[in-house]
C-alpha cells in the first residue's frame, strides 16, 4: 500500500497520530509526559500552530491542530525527531522509537471539529485506563474546564464558544458533552481514503484550492507567504545594524549575527542545518544562541526593532 499523501495549506485542520515501534511504550514516566509537551509547546510557538486538544497515552498520542501556515510536515518531523533523541539518550537506546510515520488525517473543521475535540480527551476511557478523562493527567480534558493550569499552546476557547458565551456555563455543557460521548462511535471509521475526514463537497472543495498535483507528494508553499524570507531577513539585519554583508556573515559583528541566527529561526522558520550552513556554525551552536537570546531579559535597540517588526516575542 502506497503511504497517504501530506497536504498542507493555510488554515488546514489535522487529526494526528503517531504510535510507538511494534506498540512499545513511548512514554515510561512522568518525565517522559512532560519533555513531549515542553518539545510540543517549543513547536507549537515555532510554526505558529493553534492546538486545541491532546492526549497522550502510554504507547500513542493524538493531537488536534490547525495550521496557519502549510507547515505541518517541517513540524512533526521536528517534534518526533527531538523527542526520539532525548528517549534514546534517556534510555540509552537506539533506533526508531515511532511506528513509521505519524497519521495524518485532514478534518472538515465545520462538521467534525467538536466531535474530534472529544474523541481526542475520551482515549484513556476507552482504553479502559480511566473511567472519565478527568482521571487521565495527560490529556487537555482538565486543562480546558480549568481544573489545571492550562499550557499556554493550548487554545479552548473555541471549543467552549460552541457551547455559550457565558464561560462557566459553557464549561459546564462541554463537560455533559464529553460525557454523553463515552460509548459513542469513533469518528475516524468515517476516514476515506486514508486522509479525509469530511463530506464529498469538503474534499472537492480542499482539491480544487490546491496549488499542486495531488499524485506528487509535495509540500505546498504559499504564494504569498506569512513569514518574510531569508533575504528579507539579511537586509533587515544589514540596514538596522549599519553592517556589511561580509561582517555578518563572518560573524564579525557577534550582536548581529545572533540577532540573524534567532531571526532567521524564529521569525522565517529556517532549519537549523541550513541557518548553521550559512553562517558556518555547528547546528548545537544554532540551538544554543536561541536559548541564550530567549534566557536573556534585556536586549539592544536594534534586536527589539527587529522583533517588533517580525512580532517575535523573546
Amino acid at each position: 500500500m502506497s503511504r497517504p499523501l501530506r497536504i498542507e495549506y493555510p488554515g488546514a485542520f489535522y487529526h494526528i497520530t503517531a504510535r510507538g515501534n511494534a506498540k512499545q511504550d513511548i512514554f515510561l514516566n512522568e518525565n517522559d509526559y512532560l519533555k513531549f509537551l515542553e518539545l510540543l509547546s517549543r513547536e507549537i510557538t515555532q510554526q505558529q500552530w493553534i492546538c486545541f486538544a491532546y492526549c497522550l497515552m502510554k504507547n500513542h498520542y493524538h493531537l488536534l491542530i490547525e495550521t496557519p501556515e502549510p507547515n505541518l510536515v517541517k513540524g512533526m518531523t521536528r517534534l518526533n525527531g527531538s523527542y526520539t533523541q532525548y528517549f534514546n539518550n534517556t534510555n540509552n537506546r537506539v533506533g526508531h522509537l515511532f511506528q513509521g510515520r505519524y497519521k495524518c488525517i485532514l478534518v472538515d473543521k465545520e462538521n467534525y471539529f467538536l466531535e474530534l475535540c472529544r474523541y481526542v480527551v475520551l482515549n484513556p476511557v476507552r482504553a479502559d485506563f480511566v473511567d472519565h478523562p478527568s482521571q487521565w493527567k495527560w490529556n487537555s480534558y482538565t486543562a480546558t474546564i480549568s481544573r489545571v493550569l492550562s499550557p499556554e499552546f493550548l487554545n479552548s476557547n473555541l471549543i467552549l464558544a460552541q457551547f455559550n458565551k457565558n464561560y462557566d456555563t459553557a464549561v459546564e455543557s462541554y463537560k455533559k458533552f464529553v460525557h454523553e460521548g463515552i460509548g459513542h462511535e469513533n469518528p475516524c471509521s468515517k476516514v476515506k481514503g486514508q486522509i479525509w475526514l469530511g463530506s464529498e463537497n469538503f474534499i472537492e472543495r480542499v482539491k480544487e484550492n490546491l496549488d499542486t498535483n495531488l499524485s506528487k507528494e509535495i509540500p505546498l508553499e504559499q504564494k504569498q507567504p506569512l513569514r518574510p524570507s531569508k533575504e528579507e531577513v539579511m537586509n533587515d539585519i544589514l540596514k538596522v545594524y549599519h553592517i556589511r554583508e561580509n561582517e555578518l556573515i563572518n560573524r564579525t559583528n557577534k550582536e548581529a549575527y545572533k540577532t540573524a541566527v534567532y531571526l532567521l529561526r524564529k521569525a522565517s522558520n529556517r532549519g537549523i542545518k541550513e541557518t548553521a550552513e550559512m553562517f558556518n556554525i555547528s547546528e548545537g551552536m544554532v540551538s544554543k544562541i536561541q536559548r541564550q537570546i530567549e534566557q536573556k531579559k534585556k536586549h539592544g535597540m536594534e534586536f527589539n526593532v527587529l522583533t517588533k517588526k517580525y512580532k517575535v516575542q523573546t
